[in-house]
């Protein structure tokens, strides 16, 4: 047998992707694990539960209806213990192993299945078995309740539970399964009803498969360490889950890795519950921390939430959460995976940054998209609808974005630390009723494909930014209103045409070169005012054709057809790409940035009034992967 630390070395291997240092044990895999238990099974003690306990072999006893163990050993259990306990006190450098066949245990007092001290305890759910734990304290008024009363199955020292067979966890008074140190679950069928906490485990949680349904009255899953900051960590690596909390769906104190598993889960209701915030149409000094603030008096309703990294490397994840769907008071890295999210909040939120290397991002409806003080996107396909920004860059912090309004200029920004949207690579849909992209400092953009459907209403913009918009490669699409209009600035080194023309919601708008050569065809969602465009297919000097109408040969993929043939329509009017930003006439929008001015009506192109501030290095983040660059067509 192994140490004390069998699996915990395992633990936090498992998690150095989200920076965990200083194992010092071996990794011990599951498959290892598995077989060394399974060739144990039909060895040792044998406990027959029932209106008498019957015993056979050493290191248990029995009184009344309990179950003491204070052996090293395994034990095979059987049968129905009403308002009984299985007890489990052995050395501290010593194993159990309890499996569980056709067993069931209810208790009216302390948790049915409690162990105070082991090295390790393991629960083996045999194959083809259904198991019942069942927990409903009575107690009376005043009564204090020990943390070891708390759960159904309770676990001073680590804990594993493995097997195939079922395990059914009816906790009616508090949590359903809890250990103080390690929790990691190999395998098994599990359908937990929780009062409470549904799974926990306070030094780190391991889930490597099995499926899980679970509604609970706190958090379906939770790591609540706070004394080690390489502790409080959750790593799920695969499975099937089905979640409704009331509380949060899956909460780590430190890092929250997701490498694998499917996902469907409900937090507070869901996103109708949080009252999804409707778009002010008002001046952004009347927005405010309050639409975001989590208070004392709210519980917290966040679909993944994880105090310092949640990082997702795979999987398929479906929330619909009153509060963020993915949360994090650090950063948030997604680099693979796919998932699909409905919030009454933000989709994506990290108080430091978000970056997005991979994977599929889908937000159905949220407050605002992605939010963090930096949000940078390299690779991947995003496309979110938010009642206010798409993409926030505004200093991280929920509502943080309401004074960084009246102080624009924070010491972090002008030293490039914050208020950053950087977009490198990958596929970006906007449909934002706010700004569709707002950064407290800068934008830089120098590949992909970025399509925004900004507002209509005067009081937002499709892009704010209150320093520059560096514009040096990738392919840019954006519509909406003309009020506060912004364009890319003239730091850029990739042309911008800017175009202003009434366009009706669903209507085809070709540009091509005076040669007949396609640049873009588009079809906003919303009837719009301006359109600007950029593209590395945009050459100085040059004569573009504006039309609309006509017809194009293949569907649209958020309003951008590709890979076709256009149909002519009707021609608007030409335009000769003069300048690094043109348009085909008078820009009319008032250009806010911050509680500063643009230029009035009659520019040929856009610059603010002072001049552009110096591009600063700014943070990368370390698990940055190689950038992708790929072209309108590559999708």
């Amino acid at each position: 047998m192994k140490n004390k630390r069998i699996y915990r070395g395992m633990f936090l291997s498992l998690a150095l992707i989200a920076g965990c240092e200083g194992v010092k044990d071996s990794p011990s895999s599951a498959d290892e694990i598995k077989d060394s238990l399974s060739s144990t099974l039909t060895e040792g003690t044998a406990i027959q539960l029932g209106e008498t306990i019957t015993i056979d072999g050493e290191g248990a006893t029995a009184s009344d209806q309990t179950v003491r163990i204070t052996q090293a050993g395994t034990y095979l259990i059987s049968g129905t213990l009403e308002d009984g306990q299985i007890q489990v006190e052995v050395g501290n450098q010593e194993e159990v192993n309890l499996v569980l066949n056709e067993t069931q245990i209810s208790s009216t007092t302390g948790a049915p299945i409690l162990i105070t001290q082991s090295a390790k305890t393991t629960i083996t759910l045999m194959e083809g078995t259904q198991n019942v734990i069942s927990h409903q304290m009575v107690m009376n008024d005043g009564e204090e309740v020990s943390k070891e009363e708390k759960a159904a199955i309770f676990s001073q020292d680590d804990l594993m539970i493995t097997g195939t067979g079922s395990l059914t966890v009816d906790a009616k008074t508090y949590n359903g399964i809890v250990s103080q140190d390690d929790l990691v679950i190999e395998d098994g069928n599990f359908v937990i009803e929780s009062a409470n906490h549904g799974l926990k485990g306070k030094d780190s949680v391991v889930i490597e498969e099995g499926t899980f349904k679970m509604t609970t009255k706190g958090d379906a899953i939770q790591s609540d360490q706070e004394a080690d900051e390489e502790k409080g960590f959750i790593t799920i690596r695969g499975g099937d889950f089905d979640l409704v909390a009331e509380q949060d769906g899956i909460q780590a104190q430190t890092k929250l890795v997701i490498e694998g598993g499917t996902f469907k889960i409900e937090t507070g209701g869901g996103y109708e519950a949080g009252a999804v915030k409707e778009t002010t149409s008002q001046p952004p000094f009347n927005r405010g921390a309050s639409a975001t603030a989590e208070t004392a008096t709210t519980p917290s309703a966040k679909g993944l939430k994880a105090g310092q990294e949640l990082v997702i490397e795979g999987g398929s994840l479906t929330i619909n959460s009153a509060d963020d769907a993915l949360h994090t008071n650090g950063s948030l890295w997604m680099n693979g995976g796919e998932v699909t999210l409905s919030t009454g909040d933000d989709g994506l939120h990290a108080d430091e940054t978000v970056e997005v290397n991979g994977g599929t991002v889908d937000i159905l409806t949220s407050y605002e998209g992605l939010e963090g003080q930096v949000v940078r996107v390299n690779d991947g396909v995003i496309r979110l609808v938010a009642t206010d920004d798409g993409i926030n860059a505004a200093g991280g912090m929920d509502g943080s974005g309401f004074m960084s309004f009246f102080n624009p200029t924070t010491t972090s920004q002008q030293e490039g630390e914050s208020g950053w949207i950087e977009l490198n690579g990958g596929w970006l849909y906007v449909n934002a009723s706010g700004d569709g992209l707002d950064a407290n400092g800068s934008i830089i953009m120098t590949g992909g494909v970025v399509i925004v459907e900004g507002p209509t209403s005067g009081h937002d913009g499709i892009l704010d930014f209150d320093e520059t918009f560096d514009l040096q490669g990738g392919q840019l699409i954006a519509s909406g209103g003309v009020g506060m209009l912004q364009t890319p600035s003239e730091t850029s080194t990739q042309p911008t045409l800017v175009i202003q023309d009434s366009f009706e919601s669903g209507e085809l708008i070709h540009i091509q070169s005076e040669e007949g050569a396609e640049i873009v065809t588009f079809s906003p969602s919303k009837a719009s005012q301006v359109l600007i465009i950029s593209s590395p297919d945009l050459k100085m000097e040059s004569t573009y054709r504006v039309l609309s109408g006509g017809t194009y040969s293949v569907e649209a993929t958020d309003g951008v057809y590709q890979d076709g043939t256009y149909t002519e329509g009707e021609e608007r009017f030409q335009v000769v790409l003069s300048d690094l930003i043109t348009s085909n006439g008078t820009l009319t929008g008032d250009g806010m940035r911050g509680l500063g001015m643009k230029e009035g009506p009659g520019m040929r192109g856009t610059k603010d009034m002072r001049e552009a501030p110096e591009m600063k290095d700014h943070p990368k983040m370390e698990m940055n992967s190689d950038l992708k660059t790929p072209t309108l067509n590559s999708f």
